[in-house]
């Protein structure tokens, strides 16, 4: 006998009519970038890198392609396509470059369901955004949050192979075509890990110049505590402390008391990373381990790890 409470079948476990509001989508690990604090679980352009430095011919052990299907998914897809529906978060991989995003965003359009659905996507914007123009300016409202971890060379260190210029050029293209449309946002994504600390202050100096009604100005950080390899809290003792006092500086330098309680909160997060950072207490070994990881990376790549990352000198 077939027993149904709350729409839901209790037999099978199938749930009818559904009704969903919230979508939060990582799009596959299809990307275009090699970052250094990612994995393939996000990059599937790491898959070759992760196999040579690990030693591994465990082709399932780093190649999620299978995992992902978009025709799998598609029919749950359109079960969640109703009227309830009205925001979506989208991640990667990297969404811009995924044609199956992009189908199922015309879908939404088509439907005219796109009118009601506030829109956020993360991307690493290193590829030109005018192709989803049109695309954008369908939906109720749009968020744009840009991964960026650090400006110049730097930048092209850590979201290996991207180009700074190119990214740059992006950015100002958007914010200019945010202003023009007011329902477009954007905001800055930032992972505050081993490898972008040198200059951090650069790209704080970078994203709070940027202007416009829509334009979240401070970064959100993340703190990463996995990859272990990546994380701030191997870094050297007395390094921390020099990173640290520069950024405090930094922020002690630039009156945030009159910015946005949004922009505030932003300020604080790091402050408290900030503290996370100089506190952990990190052993020889899970140091010389991370270290370790970072030549291989970095032989692999043939980037001079010196030249990124000045403290190496003092190991």
């Amino acid at each position: 006998m077939q027993q149904i409470v709350n729409n839901t079948d209790f037999n099978t476990g199938e749930i009818d009519n559904v009704n969903i509001n919230y979508l939060d989508l990582s799009w596959s690990n299809k990307c275009n970038l090699q970052c250094k604090m990612c994995t393939p679980s996000a990059s599937d352009q790491l898959v070759k890198e992760f196999k040579f430095i690990n030693n591994s011919n465990n082709r399932s052990e780093w190649d999620y392609k299978d995992r992902w299907n978009y025709d799998s998914i598609s029919r749950v897809l359109k079960l969640v396509q109703t009227d309830s529906l009205d925001q979506i978060l989208v991640t990667g991989g990297e969404p811009l470059i995924n044609n199956d995003f992009y189908a199922f965003c015309k879908e939404l359009i088509t439907s005219g369901l796109s009118r009601n659905v506030e829109l956020s996507i993360h991307t690493n914007l290193t590829v030109t955004p005018s192709k989803w123009f049109d695309i954008w300016k369908e939906f109720k409202s749009m968020t744009i949050k840009i991964s960026i971890d650090a400006v110049g060379e730097m930048y092209e260190y850590v979201r290996y192979p991207g180009k700074w210029s190119i990214v740059k050029d992006n950015i100002s293209s958007l914010v200019e075509y945010a202003n023009d449309t007011k329902t477009i946002g954007i905001e800055f994504h930032t992972v505050f890990s081993i490898f972008n600390t040198e200059k951090f202050t650069e790209l704080l100096d970078y994203i709070t110049s940027l202007k416009g009604d829509n334009v979240l100005n401070f970064p959100h950080m993340n703190y990463v505590y996995g990859p272990d390899y990546a994380s701030p809290s191997n870094l050297p003792k007395d390094y921390k402390k020099t990173v640290s006092d520069e950024i405090s500086n930094w922020l002690a330098s630039n009156n945030f008391n009159r910015q946005s309680s949004r922009v505030q909160e932003k300020v604080s997060i790091l402050e408290s990373m900030l503290k996370i950072m100089t506190m952990t207490d990190t052993s020889d070994n899970e140091m010389r381990r991370s270290y370790d990881m970072i030549k291989k990376m970095d032989l692999y790549r043939k980037h001079d790890t010196e030249k990124y990352l000045p403290w190496w000198n003092n190991e």
